[in-house]
């Protein structure tokens, strides 16, 4: 900030990088202070060579898969609407970010143990899934019924052009959230083959879906509906090629399994679609409408969560971290 007020502009950003980078290096080097031995060892390399590149390709893909609409909306429909979808794009990694990036992270060492026991990774991962959705389906049913109040709250109203790409990336948010926890899974069966495969067949849906928004709507309202599609495609391949292919089990009896957390979400995201249609909280206080909006959104979120008895997950949860 000091910076970026000195008018070194950008250069701030990159310094910042840079300057957190070496801090973080020191800091671990003076806390565990390690003795650097230089000398190749092949067979440490060979070891992880084949588990280690697939996992590198698979990045590798998803990291020009994942910023290829910035580049393209920027470049074909204008610097000012990229920023406009960006910033709604930005909100919904929020809970992503959070939720499954701070649990897919220490889901891959903890389930490698188990990588010859494929029954006990798969029940794993379905409680993992179950508390992803049932937390998912209520931030995504209130993002799409709040979308304005929280743009206009966070931002302000000159993002406007940002509420309708909020609303239509929100639609998505519980399934991204799925899929961010489904590469550590691949890699806990130790198939990273199967990884890179998922990943290039869902770039190429993320590219073929950025190309319909980008040239054939032209705006980034369809863009966003387009990415939007394509991240829900992608939990359909994603779950499609773990179960089967990875768990080498029933499909069927994997949607079984989430039958209840399904539900759920589709009544919650049904209610804030008619909600948002009706449009009867125009012209109230932002505060006050999205307090009213969440409000009924609970209440039914919770009479769901009774009438289905998946309320004792979250008792399972609160019961294990107390022990």
């Amino acid at each position: 900030m000091i910076l970026a007020c000195a008018g070194f502009r950008y250069y701030a950003l990159v310094i910042q990088t840079i300057l957190a980078s070496i801090l973080t290096f020191l800091w671990n080097y003076l806390s565990v202070r390690p003795h650097f031995h230089f000398r190749i060892d092949k067979s440490s390399i060979h070891k992880i060579a084949n588990y280690s590149g697939f996992q590198f390709a698979f990045n590798f893909v998803n990291y020009f898969a994942a910023n290829l609409d910035n580049m393209l909306t920027g470049k074909i429909i204008g610097n000012a609407d990229l920023g406009y979808y960006n910033k709604a794009y930005s909100l919904t990694l929020y809970p992503v970010n959070n939720l499954s990036g701070v649990i897919s992270p220490v889901l891959h060492p903890i389930l490698s143990d188990y990588q010859a026991e494929k029954n006990i990774i798969y029940k794993k991962y379905l409680d993992i899934i179950r508390l992803l959705m049932l937390i998912g389906c209520y931030i995504e049913a209130v993002c799409i019924l709040s979308a304005r109040e929280i743009i206009y709250i966070i931002s302000g109203p000159q993002w406007t052009k940002s509420v309708i790409c909020f609303q239509m990336l929100a639609f998505c948010i519980v399934f991204r959230m799925i899929n961010a926890s489904s590469g550590a899974i691949f890699q806990s069966l130790g198939n990273t083959k199967l990884l890179f495969c998922n990943g290039l067949l869902n770039t190429c849906i993320s590219v073929i879906a950025i190309l319909i928004g980008v040239l054939g709507f032209g705006d980034i309202k369809g863009l966003s509906v387009c990415v939007g599609i394509a991240y829900i495609i992608h939990y359909l391949t994603a779950s499609t090629m773990l179960i089967k292919m990875g768990f080498r089990y029933s499909l069927i009896k994997y949607y079984k399994d989430l039958m209840s957390e399904f539900l759920i979400f589709l009544v919650l995201i049904t209610t804030a679609s008619f909600w948002l249609h009706m449009n009867v909280f125009a012209g109230i206080n932002l505060y006050l409408s999205l307090f009213m909006k969440a409000g009924i959104l609970t209440v039914l979120y919770l009479v769901l969560l009774v009438i289905t008895k998946k309320y004792k997950v979250f008792l399972a949860l609160i019961k294990s971290k107390a022990q």
